[in-house]
């Protein structure tokens, strides 16, 4: 159990268990629509004009993707780098495969993994008052 918090009559675990809850009542609400949708179109797949050409089946980028979420869960554990530089450093490698390192691409991408590397370090322990790795 989380210790009671100085400033949430609650506790500090409350927030987490909300979210966590309301994660779990959204991925059933879309499970069943899910579900419906594929009763009332007799089990074939939903036609949304999207095809194989338009948007082709990337399995290595995804596999991948997970192997990055490993290794960015594993630094973070280990306390090898702090919560800043680990997770601009995922972003930037995850959305960087994501977009194909694309020249023109790349410094939004670090724009990008920048804001929120920094920016949710500062939302963390500044705002939230959690300690981050």
């Amino acid at each position: 159990d989380l210790p009671a918090g100085s400033f949430e009559p609650l506790g500090s675990a409350s927030i987490p268990q909300y979210v966590c809850g309301g994660i779990i009542v959204l991925s059933i609400w879309i499970i069943a629509r899910a579900l419906v949708r594929s009763r009332q179109r007799g089990g074939q797949p939903e036609a949304n004009g999207a095809d194989e050409a338009t948007f082709p089946l990337r399995p290595g980028i995804a596999i991948a993707l997970v192997g990055f979420a490993f290794v960015y869960v594993g630094v973070m554990a280990t306390d090898l780098l702090r919560f800043s530089i680990a997770t601009t450093l995922f972003l930037v490698a995850a959305i960087g495969m994501l977009t194909k390192f694309e020249r023109r691409q790349i410094p939004a991408v670090v724009i990008v993994a920048l804001v929120l590397g920094i920016g949710l370090e500062y939302t963390f322990t500044q705002i939230f008052v959690i300690d981050l790795p």
